[in-house]
């Protein structure tokens, strides 16, 4: 069959040689003719015998294309599947996550894991390390890439480690969560260790828990720090003698009487920090084993506000002091002994704001000891804490740099008496909106000027009522640099953003007046409010700088 310029390419099918023999143009002619037994005439004769003589070729000839058709249109499908197959395998390596570069992965890394956060927040968020969706685990197995990288480029993600051991463990687990072990300790490589244990607290462990623990302490060498919470049975596996904790730097322990802990027997050379929360005070008796003269920062909580005293005076290079759920021994009301800490920085107090007895033992507390190095106090408690907190200040004569309080933050501010050394001050808690308020307005004190404090508990506010007076108000904290509210009670933003502006005009006529930062945390629509509000551009007048955070 002969092609020419005209020709298909693939089945050489032309117009001019291929062209099927034409139809009679005239149907109704056709029907008529069919429709009777009328012959047709000489032309219309001719026409149709030559179409009925080429009908046969030009049907055969239709096949022929119809099968060339057929297997032209199989292979062009063959080739787009192909082609469907090729094109997400090239559209991979081109996928944007392959050229992130390695130091923005570990950051991925870091924050996806939670390592970012403090060791005790991350170990509450967590319920077991061994455990192969953890997603440490998990992206080790994204690829050969992001395996190297997590495994051998960052020890320290692996440093962290918590056995939830208060669960059976079947027998048949074990090898599995022994190899998951094996994977933390080789991939931490020669890094001190943070350790979280749950041990069982009522009974003995069984094999399983017990085999995993005995081969986890073989690396207390490397423990850094170790938060323990559980009972009795710790002690006859830490206690083991052939053991060591040279890199040991602090230990945690929750509800388990810290006595049985036994690592007054071993060598703690750089232990400085002890944490104790403790069930009641029945276990108060030897939270904190005499031997640790060099702690610095201890943590104390459920214990009898004079076993409190008991365990600090032996602790001379004590610089950090929480205190928590004290609970008040009355036998120690006669006997008040005046016992000074003479490093001592940062007192931390928490305690339940409406029960008496407790807030009657850390008034007892702070009735028992002088605090002369004192500069960041931290004060969660009752209002009538008030005065045994001013005889505290002034038998310490301290000096505070920072405070932290909360609901009745203000009132402890008005207390305050050595004010000049005060740079930053921080309202947390329940009702933090009322509290900042009442800060705002005891900073400052005029002679002719009223401050009165709203007891509509629909406006928790503090109104101030400047004099007509000329005479410049008294600077109460000249060297406030910083006022830090986290306002999750706020409700009213324009109520809030006019009763501060008030409070803080009087910076107007005080000379020298060390800027102010106002650092205000809230709900992400009342943030955008006050930040449109137009008190903003009147607060830089009054050098104070508004930070506003919405969360």
């Amino acid at each position: 069959m002969s092609t020419n310029a005209n020709s298909c390419p693939q089945c050489g099918y032309s117009l001019r040689h291929h062209a099927p023999p034409a139809l009679p143009c005239d149907n109704s002619r056709i029907e008529q003719l069919l429709a009777t037994n009328e012959y047709p005439n000489q032309k219309e004769e001719l026409a149709f015998r030559t179409f009925v003589a080429n009908a046969p070729c030009a049907i055969s000839h239709f096949d022929d294309r119809i099968a060339s058709l057929k297997a032209e249109l199989l292979k062009v499908e063959a080739e787009k599947a192909n082609f469907t197959s090729v094109f997400p395998k090239y559209q991979k390596p081109l996928n944007p996550v392959r050229r992130i570069p390695p130091e923005i992965l570990q950051l991925i890394f870091k924050y996806g894991t939670g390592y970012d956060k403090p060791a005790k927040e991350y170990f509450e968020s967590i319920s077991h390390s061994l455990d192969v969706h953890f997603p440490l685990l998990v992206y080790g197995r994204v690829c050969h890439y992001w395996r190297n990288l997590i495994a051998l480029g960052m020890p320290k993600l692996w440093t962290r480690i918590k056995l939830q051991l208060d669960r059976p463990m079947p027998t048949q687990r074990v090898p599995h969560a022994s190899s998951l072990l094996s994977i933390y300790l080789r991939r931490s490589q020669k890094h001190p260790l943070t350790i979280c244990l749950d041990i069982p607290r009522f009974k003995s462990m069984d094999f399983g828990t017990g085999f995993l623990v005995r081969e986890f302490f073989k690396e207390s060498a490397r423990w850094k720090s170790l938060f323990v919470s559980g009972g009795d049975e710790l002690d006859n596996i830490i206690a083991m003698s052939e053991l060591s904790y040279d890199s040991l730097e602090s230990v945690h322990i929750r509800r388990i009487d810290a006595h049985s802990v036994s690592l007054h027997h071993h060598c703690l050379p750089k232990l400085t920090t002890w944490t104790s929360i403790l069930d009641g005070p029945s276990a108060g008796n030897g939270c904190l084993p005499l031997a640790f003269l060099e702690i610095t920062d201890y943590t104390i909580s459920g214990v009898w506000n004079c076993n409190v005293v008991k365990f600090v005076q032996h602790l001379r290079c004590l610089r950090t002091l929480s205190i928590q759920s004290v609970v008040l021994d009355v036998s120690s009301l006669s006997k008040v002994p005046d016992f000074k800490l003479t490093v001592l920085k940062e007192l931390h107090i928490r305690q339940d704001l409406d029960n008496d007895c407790n807030n009657a033992a850390i008034a007892a507390l702070l009735d028992s000891i002088s605090c002369p190095a004192l500069t960041t106090l931290s004060l969660f408690a009752s209002e009538k804490l008030v005065k045994p907190l001013q005889q505290f200040e002034e038998r310490s004569n301290f000096k505070l740099e920072r405070f932290v309080g909360s609901e009745h933050a203000g009132i402890f501010v008005k207390a305050f008496r050595n004010r000049d050394a005060l740079e930053t001050m921080q309202v947390e808690g329940s009702y933090t909106t009322p509290a900042t308020q009442d800060v705002l307005a005891n900073l400052y004190i005029s002679s002719q000027s009223t401050v009165f404090t709203s007891t509509n508990t629909k406006t928790p506010f503090p109104f101030t009522f400047p004099s007509p007076s000329l005479d410049k108000p008294i600077v109460k904290f000249p060297n406030l640099r910083r006022l830090q509210s986290n306002m999750c009670d706020l409700e009213s933003v324009d109520a809030f953003m006019d009763r501060a502006y008030s409070n803080l005009c009087a910076r107007e006529n005080v000379e020298n007046v060390v800027p102010l930062e106002l650092v205000i945390t809230t709900s992400d629509e009342k943030a955008q409010k006050m930040l449109q509000s137009p008190n903003m551009k009147k607060f830089a007048d009054l050098k104070v700088t508004m930070k506003i955070i919405g969360v």
